[in-house]
């Protein structure tokens, strides 16, 4: 009868083990509005990159910073939806300049239940608030995503992980560069 008990918990403990890691990543979905800020760095080269992620020589090659103030839409069937302002400094070789934008984009997600988070943007579109090129309309394609955790208040913070080539495309100017981003989310509802 001993040998029995020690048997079945044996067995039990194995399929316990044994089923911790699928019990790890059911998915986890959020809802509801959250706000968002961040910071984004890009480096520009309008000639492309090499296989190495350095410019691609004989273009112009500049840096852009800008921060994020969104509010991010979040549905339970793992999409969402975004709607952002960003304020720029472009180092644009001639000359310098600041600019702001509005820009909206979809997106999915997926949470695992132990609370990490990958969100992939899809194509971003807006128009130019401020600055030389005013009035103009842009859209960034191939957006890498971003990943990061779910805090035990609902709170989120995501970042890039990995440098990767997007697109930005505003009327005959396209720009191939690499950002990096960091965001937080908090919760609205």
């Amino acid at each position: 009868m001993k040998s029995k008990k020690l048997w079945l918990f044996a067995v039990a403990a194995v399929f316990a083990v044994a089923t911790l890691p699928v019990a790890a990543q059911q998915p986890v979905q959020l809802t509801g509005t959250y706000a968002v800020t961040g910071e984004a760095s890009c480096l520009v080269s309008t000639s492309g990159f090499n296989l190495n992620l350095t410019p691609v020589a004989g273009g112009v090659v500049f840096v852009e910073s800008f921060t994020s103030q969104a509010i991010y839409t979040f549905n339970a069937d793992g999409t969402g939806t975004a709607q952002s302002r960003e304020v720029e400094i472009i180092y644009f070789p001639n000359p310098p300049h600041a600019s702001s934008d509005d820009a909206s984009f979809s997106f999915t997600y997926g949470a695992t239940s132990d609370g990490k988070l990958l969100l992939q943007p899809g194509t971003i579109s807006g128009i130019i608030l401020a600055g030389p090129a005013e009035n103009h309309t842009f859209t960034v394609v191939d957006v890498p995503a971003l990943t990061g955790w779910i805090g035990g208040n609902g709170s989120v913070v995501l970042t890039s992980v990995d440098p990767n080539i997007e697109t930005l495309i505003s009327g005959n100017t396209v720009w191939p560069r690499i950002c990096h981003r960091t965001r937080v989310l908090v919760p609205q509802d």
